[in-house]
């Protein structure tokens, strides 16, 4: 199960993150904010993250603050689109961690557990705050959306 720790020795914040990160324990997983090209309006913000998973350290895109329909008024905290899984121009740029995009198999698999990340992490480590957040993201032109009702036990 995710949870919203502070760093510890064994995982010092990024640079220019915080000193916060999503783990789960039991799984060897995590995510960490480390910053993003932000622009305006904020429906339109992308994070990066490093997410580690499966052995494997990549880097994230997501929108946190992404609207389900752009003519509807902004619900802060409601939908977390995720962009780009495994690499980020910007990210790369920051971090020097380049990735390519993960294979089809790979990213089947990896995209439940980035979306249950990203609920816990909300906009900024406050997902607990938003019990009826959606993540979403595409498959190869296949729309998916997790809940926390997909998570069984989910902080």
């Amino acid at each position: 199960m995710f949870q919203i720790e502070d760093v510890t020795p064994d995982h010092p914040p990024y640079k220019f993150g915080y000193t916060q990160y999503v783990l789960d324990r039991d799984r060897g997983v995590w995510l960490e904010y480390i910053g993003g090209p932000h622009t305006e309006p904020p429906e339109e913000q992308r994070r990066v993250f490093r997410f580690y998973w499966n052995g494997l350290l990549m880097l994230i895109e997501a929108n946190v603050y992404a609207r389900p329909n752009i003519s509807e008024p902004p619900a802060d905290g409601h939908e977390t689109k995720i962009i780009r899984v495994g690499y980020s121009p910007w990210g790369s740029l920051m971090t020097k961690i380049h990735n390519d995009p993960l294979e089809p198999e790979q990213l089947k698999a990896a995209l439940p557990v980035l979306a249950e990340a990203l609920l816990v992490f909300g906009t900024i480590y406050n997902g607990s705050k938003y019990p009826d957040r959606v993540v979403t993201a595409n498959f190869y032109k296949v729309p998916i959306r997790w809940t926390w009702a997909d998570f069984d036990g989910a902080s």
